[in-house]
């Protein structure tokens, strides 16, 4: 008979409780390279590594011929979003040039505010803000540094 804390109300067992306290928390903390699950999971399920393995490989090949993955068109936002602050933060860093129209430090103030923005958006996507009315600071943030994107958009070369 299993203890009270690994019993519903029904009586039935709660298994998500008992898995945890059964298995070492670092096979249910950690994953294997190239995994997308635990440990825990791969020693249930060993062929689902190796499907893992083969999406990542195929996914890095497409990266490598075409720029992009099936999976990062799962969600572009996400995928934009997760380089675009170091792209630009890369190209502000370089300085070669900036557009003839402004001054170095305003173009530099420019593409910080456009860094700003991905990682706003990152933020938003995560739901990172504990309140409805900070979600919706942020999102007009968001949009008020994305506008200098949509405007500069020509001007991001290095």
């Amino acid at each position: 008979m299993l203890p009270k804390k690994y019993r519903l109300n029904d009586g039935k067992v709660y298994w998500h409780r008992l898995y945890f306290d059964l298995v070492p928390r670092w096979m249910t903390r950690y994953s294997p390279p190239g995994g997308h699950y635990n440990y825990a999971h791969y020693l249930y399920q060993p062929h689902h590594y190796l499907k893992d393995l083969y999406l990542e490989a195929k996914w890095f090949v497409q990266r490598g011929r075409r720029g992009y993955s099936d999976r990062d068109t799962w969600s572009i936002d996400w995928y934009l979003c997760t380089w675009m602050p170091e792209a630009l933060k890369t190209l502000k860093r370089r300085r070669i040039g900036h557009p003839a129209t402004m001054s170095a430090k305003s173009w530099n103030a420019k593409l910080d505010r456009m860094i700003n923005a991905f990682i706003i958006g990152r933020k938003i996507q995560n739901y990172d803000y504990k309140t409805p009315a900070e979600a919706r600071a942020a999102v007009r943030q968001f949009r008020k540094d994305f506008n200098l994107v949509k405007t500069h958009f020509f001007s991001l070369w290095d």
